[in-house]
């Protein structure tokens, strides 16, 4: 299961990181992510879950 925590406030960058994947997928996941209402943009290149988003992760 996905710990939600680890999304409070994030740069792709420090996502990328922390995950060992690209931070070019990183940056267009998160994209994919806002469109669907489960990560928000809190302020530039930030990131935060929404509580849809941990709905969903909870569901896991």
């Amino acid at each position: 299961m996905a710990d939600p925590e680890i999304l409070h406030v994030q740069s792709p960058t420090i996502l990328a990181y922390n995950l060992d994947i690209s931070r070019p997928y990183v940056s267009n996941r998160l994209g994919e992510l806002v469109e669907r209402g489960f990560v928000e943009k809190v302020e530039d290149g930030k990131y935060r879950i929404t509580e849809e988003g941990r709905q969903i992760l909870s569901q896991e």
